[in-house]
């Protein structure tokens, strides 16, 4: 509607207020407190706009216990999360990304158990992950990308046997993932590591629990052999291994797995050997091969198929 100015005290008058969407206006300022009187409220939008402040100081006095959804994606937030965010524990949807959010993530968030999507990434959120996030066992869409946070992923993770989305990627995570991380991640099918400093160390005969559409590894430690564990992953669409630290000659069943995929990024490994005469990528739409030892010749159909990039 392109309302402009401050979100108005008045909103709070409305007590009875079920459902609240001012999401793509141009509102500006911080959310007045009035809205605490909202005891009703059940879903709030603010996203794409221009609050250029932090969220409300305190927790509502009506504790916004029927509050289900809250969406404050690209609203301009800035401030810490505020403690008080881990006592919605109605809450089943909660997006705060692309925001200017520091700070650590508060670690009562560990008590939203009733979270089934929650979106922090694209912020300035520092420091460990509270290990209670592996309690909130209905998280189905997890995405914390894109800030810097650091230290280990918390083995509690493992736990979360609803997740099909789940990325880290572009955050300062270190240390070893076992397979004990990703037992119980059944549903799994879309699983972002890449850019951090992360090692992933499975033995050559596991068998993952998960098929992946998506897998982006990209800067992640997954040498020096090639990761067997992908052979399993024959539904694979799109698949980011450049710079994994891999020396070892590409598996001739890699290009059965990858036959439907319409990305693949190996670059900057040491993989070698040659490519198969006929090597049939029927959906390939990007392949980048680059800075590795391969020999031999350029398969003839894949000059002819529809690449956008090769």
């Amino acid at each position: 509607c392109e309302w402009s100015g401050p979100l108005p005290s008045e909103l709070g008058n409305i007590s009875s207020l079920e459902v609240l969407y001012l999401d793509m206006n141009q509102l500006s300022g911080i959310m007045p407190m009035a809205l605490k009187n909202l005891c009703n409220l059940q879903l709030l939008t603010l996203s794409f706009n221009n609050i250029k402040g932090g969220m409300l100081e305190r927790l509502p006095e009506c504790s916004w216990s029927k509050l289900r959804e809250l969406d404050l994606y690209a609203a301009n937030l800035t401030g810490q999360l505020p403690v008080w965010i881990g006592n919605l524990t109605s809450l089943s949807y909660l997006d705060i990304s692309k925001n200017m959010l520091v700070g650590r993530i508060p670690f009562g968030m560990g008590n939203m158990r009733s979270l089934s999507y929650l979106d922090l990434s694209q912020n300035r959120l520092v420091g460990s992950l509270p290990s209670g996030i592996g309690n909130m066992r209905n998280l189905s869409y997890l995405d914390l990308s894109q800030n810097m946070l650091t230290d280990d992923v918390p083995r509690g993770l493992g736990a979360l046997s609803n997740l099909t989305y789940f990325s880290l990627g572009l955050n300062n995570f270190s240390g070893v993932l076992s397979k004990d991380l990703f037992a119980g991640l059944v549903n799994l099918e879309y699983l972002n590591l890449s850019l951090n400093s992360l090692k992933l160390d499975f033995s050559e005969d596991w068998v993952p629990p998960f098929r992946l559409t998506e897998g982006h590894f990209g800067s992640c430690d997954m040498g020096p052999r090639f990761p067997a564990w992908l052979r399993w992953q024959t539904g694979i669409r799109n698949l980011d291994i450049s710079n994994t630290r891999i020396n070892d000659v590409l598996p001739h069943w890699f290009w059965v797995v990858v036959s439907n995929a319409s990305s693949l990024d190996l670059s900057r490994n040491q993989l070698s050997g040659g490519l198969p005469a006929n090597l049939e990528l029927l959906f390939i739409e990007e392949m980048d091969l680059s800075r590795n030892s391969f020999t031999g010749k350029l398969p003839a159909n894949i000059i002819t198929s529809p690449l956008k990039n090769l």
